[in-house]
């Protein structure tokens, strides 16, 4: 029983990246947020030409910062904890 009060500190941050990552997965995309009131980036379509000039990477890059698993609520808690910058 001891060995386990030892693993939960590092099971917790584990158990919730697979968790995110699954649902990145599982969960559909979204195509508008309301609380930012514009449209989310889409999944990047792939070539080579994209590929050399890293412009794949960089759609990818912003397609997987607004499909993040939960966006709107970890948006939300940012701008309660967060103060509002002048």
């Amino acid at each position: 029983m001891k060995a386990w009060k030892h693993l939960i500190p590092i099971l917790f941050p584990v158990i919730l990246i697979v968790l995110l990552g699954i649902g990145a997965i599982v969960l559909p995309d979204h195509t508008f947020s309301t609380a930012e009131m514009r449209y989310l980036r889409q999944f990047p379509s792939w070539s080579w030409e994209k590929a050399v000039t890293r412009e794949y990477s960089i759609q990818m890059e912003e397609y997987c910062s607004d499909q993040f698993p939960l966006r709107d609520f970890w948006i939300d808690i940012a701008q309660r904890l967060l103060p509002a910058s002048p």
